[in-house]
């Protein structure tokens, strides 16, 4: 039978999903599954030390106690496994023939590690998909260079325990005894696997320890302990009692936990079978992805040692997918699968010229070795992925050091007013304080729980909870909010997390109930909305229902919208289904609407209207995920991760004019000057005003490619900004490293992370990007200073009236870590 298990590992500043699957192809279709996919992706998410699976509250008993723990954290200090240690690593020589000798692994992965480890994991809602969505069938088939067949499954496995839920030492004896006999069968055709450790046991696995991913019946553990396996360690989603001594099994949630406390150390090797090829297609009840089994394999660079090794078992050797059955492997997609890794060997060795007909399934077994954290080589990467150079530490064979001070951790201030507020609350809301603990690496983190309560968001929930029971129980008669995300990165990190966050004020304000129409999952499946209830929007009742269509993606071209949300009660009153882009921070707005703020003070929400606490709610209630925790180690206890230092309120029209800055109208002779442009040239100059040479700036425009953006980066140009980068679709200017987001079909800061661990000084930061691109920056370059703008297209004169003429406010603000 088919175990495909998939798993989020967070393995020292590392995160592991993986599928593994074990029993024969020819019962596939009695599968009992697979899965994980997708834990979050959105900037909700932040998660602890190796993006777990399902990131567990801070607060909750088990993990604090564990994260306080002295003698775990004293332990956990001394493992490798916050980062690849950067050493050289000996090299097995490939064994390989002319065919296999052509597959070239790509030196890295395509995408961020970060990106990897922010793949969603939450389980599908509904059947498996029998057709590939339009929108995804370039991503799953290169752009039509792999062809697809129809082979169809539904077969949901969402854990419980495992088929065989406990594992004697007498049974792993038998299959031990089986392995020594050769005896034919287990759960796949052995001799791959009879061949391949033979070929490399002696080195990869005889007195190492081991990791196998999604095994329900231990026979590929007997295969690894009679070849000389220290210890193996079995990852599976049902519970799994060994009475082994030398098996460990964990579900994905204790896994996650061991990682937490540095109990569980990266692998010397991992075993994988027939798993991967099922990531991210449906059939075992995981979300759509096209890029699983690639971001899998990412992952699994930070779970093995650095010149460790993997033997994987999929399909080969020519490009199809199987839809929705599996992938098969051939030279198109097999160089994406292994990047990082070199490939020593294929068994059988033959395998890429092997004659194999279109029904039947071969799946050889690959030997890999890890180039991930080895400093020798042309195959190399020298630091995890969000550090930069300058920022990396080297050391021989060991972890770098650690902060262990974890005696008097630091408190953490904590305001929930916003800046303009009264005096008096703001200094008493300022002196109530968090205690913040720490873990293992010495980063400071704050309970949920208890931030939940401080916040108001215990209370919010709970009362809106039982509205949406309600509405659950007749949902053709009650009336809602939807949170519309149809693509994979909707509007970035803390945009995606303050569109979330208020769609559920939204419900909440205007008594609807909140429904989610998305194609991809959202942090807020499992840590915002309760889970008591179902909260996904199911347009099967919503269809011939009176709707009206709300995009709030852009205020000024949604005049209407805007003005509705300004003034009234509820903006959509005669709409019974309302849809809402989840990219836009619109608490702006709503703290001016008198009917609203009332609501947003009694639940203490106005919090979110401060880039400063946002950082803070984001950590606090979501498990903080191992880049973030190395990039908030930058801001020492500064982990709400802005604190205003100077804050300068700027007013100006569109078009320029007097008292403009000459800046603004050096650029304004050489362009049209509308709002947007001329925001970036107030910001600009706000920088140069505060000192800081032109070389030294790096301005981030995030909005999509227009014309103005463009002949904007040639002005600057031409005005002799030498060191400019534009993030967004507008590639390098000068001598910075090159971000052609359009070149690789990515929103920008997908592909934002690969481009900064490039940059070869500190620069400063002029942004009017989001929380996550700023955050991202400043934490890896901790000496920058951060310029930063407010609301930049909320106009003040919702008249309707010729919107080149509106005026806009744009609040540039110098932030710090004091």
């Amino acid at each position: 039978m088919v175990l495909a298990c998939e798993v989020s590992m967070w393995s020292g500043g590392v995160t592991m999903f993986a599928n593994q699957a074990f029993c024969s192809w020819r019962l596939l279709r009695n599968a009992t599954g697979v899965l994980f996919i997708c834990l979050l992706s959105l900037s909700f998410l932040l998660l602890p030390r190796d993006l777990l699976r399902k990131p567990m509250f801070l607060g909750s008993p088990e993990v604090h106690s564990a994260l306080t723990n002295e003698e775990t954290t004293e332990a956990s200090s001394r493992a490798d496994a916050v980062q690849p240690v950067n050493r050289d690593c000996v090299w097995v020589e490939p064994d390989v023939d002319a065919a296999t000798a052509h597959i070239k692994p790509l030196a890295k992965p395509e995408f961020p590690l970060l990106e990897a480890w922010l793949k969603a994991e939450t389980a599908r809602y509904g059947p498996a998909p029998s057709e590939i969505p339009s929108v995804l069938l370039d991503d799953y088939t290169f752009n039509g260079s792999i062809p697809v067949v129809q082979r169809y499954f539904d077969q949901a496995y969402l854990g419980n325990k495992a088929l065989v839920s406990d594992w004697t030492k007498e049974q792993v004896e038998l299959y031990r005894q089986g392995v020594r006999k050769k005896v034919a069968g287990f759960n796949y055709p052995n001799e791959p696997i009879y061949d391949v450790l033979n070929a490399h046991a002696a080195v990869a696995v005889k007195g190492k320890r081991g990791l196998v991913i999604g095994s329900e019946n231990p026979w590929l553990e007997a295969f690894l302990l009679e070849y000389g396996a220290e210890h193996v360690t079995t990852l599976e989603f049902g519970s799994i009692d060994s009475k082994h001594p030398q098996i460990t099994t964990f579900t994905p949630k204790q896994f996650s936990l061991g990682f937490i406390q540095g109990s569980i150390r990266p692998f010397d090797f991992v075993f994988t079978y027939s798993s991967l090829e099922h990531d991210g297609l449906g059939r075992y009840g995981d979300n759509l992805n096209p890029s699983g089994d690639l971001q899998t394999m990412a992952k699994m660079l930070t779970v093995v040692k650095p010149g460790g090794f993997m033997f994987i078992g999929v399909p080969c050797c020519f490009d199809r997918l199987d839809w929705n059955a599996h992938r098969i492997y051939g030279p198109l997609r097999l160089p994406k699968l292994f990047a990082g890794w070199r490939i020593l060997g294929v068994f059988p060795k033959d395998a890429m010229t092997r004659p194999v007909t279109s029904d039947e399934i071969f799946q050889p077994v690959w030997a890999l070795q890890n180039t991930f954290g080895c400093k020798n080589g042309e195959v190399s990467l020298s630091s995890l992925p969000w550090q930069s150079a300058a920022n990396s530490s080297v050391s021989v064979d060991h972890s770098p050091a650690i902060p262990t001070d974890v005696t008097n951790p630091p408190k953490v201030p904590v305001s929930v007013y916003p800046a303009d507020a009264d005096a008096g609350k703001a200094d008493l809301a300022i002196s109530e304080t968090f205690n913040v603990v720490h873990n293992f690496t010495g980063l400071g983190a704050l309970t949920a729980d208890r931030v939940k309560h401080r916040l108001g968001l215990d209370r919010m929930l709970r009362d809106y909870e039982q509205s949406m029971q309600t509405a659950r129980a007749n949902p053709r008669t009650s009336r809602w909010v939807v949170l519309v995300c149809r693509s994979t990165y909707c509007g970035g990190l803390g945009d995606r997390v303050k569109g979330a966050i208020t769609s559920v004020y939204y419900g909440v304000f205007t008594n609807r109930s909140l429904g989610i129409d998305i194609s991809f999952p959202d942090a807020l499946e499992d840590y915002l909305i309760p889970a008591s209830f179902d909260w996904r929007f199911d347009k099967s009742w919503a269809t011939g229902r009176k709707t009206i269509e709300v995009s709030l993606i852009d205020l000024v071209d949604t005049t209407a919208n805007a003005k509705s949300l300004y003034e009234k009660p509820d903006p959509w009153i005669d709409a019974d289904i309302v849809y809402l882009h989840a990219n836009m921070d619109l608490l702006h707005l709503m703290l001016q609407n008198p009917y609203w703020r009332p609501l947003i003070e009694w639940y203490s929400l106005l919090t979110f209207n401060r880039e400063a606490l946002l950082g803070t709610v984001i950590r606090a209630l979501f498990a903080p995920s191992p880049p973030l925790k190395q990039m908030l180690e930058a801001v020492r206890s500064d982990i709400d991760g802005y604190r205003s230092a100077i804050k300068i309120g700027i007013q100006f029209r569109a078009g320029g004019g007097t008292g403009e800055p000459a800046f603004a109208a050096d650029v304004a002779g050489r362009m049209p000057l509308d709002a947007s442009v001329c925001y970036v040239a107030r910001g600009v100059q706000f920088a140069l005003d505060r000192g800081l040479r032109k070389s030294e700036v790096i301005f981030f425009i995030t909005a999509d490619s227009t014309q103005a953006q463009k002949t904007l980066s040639r002005s600057l140009t031409s005005l002799g900004y030498k060191s400019f980068a534009i993030a967004g679709p507008i590639t390098h200017i000068d001598k910075t490293p090159q971000l052609d987001v359009n070149a690789h079909k990515r929103t920008h800061w997908r592909a934002y992370l690969d481009w900064l661990v490039q940059l070869d000084m500190d620069y400063h930061v002029v942004s009017r990007s989001g929380f996550g691109e700023t955050a991202l920056f400043t934490t890896l370059r901790p000496s920058a200073r951060v310029f930063r703008g407010g609301p930049d297209q909320i106009c003040t004169v919702l008249d309707g009236s010729d919107q080149s003429k509106w005026p806009v406010v744009g609040n540039w603000t110098e932030v710090g870590y004091g």
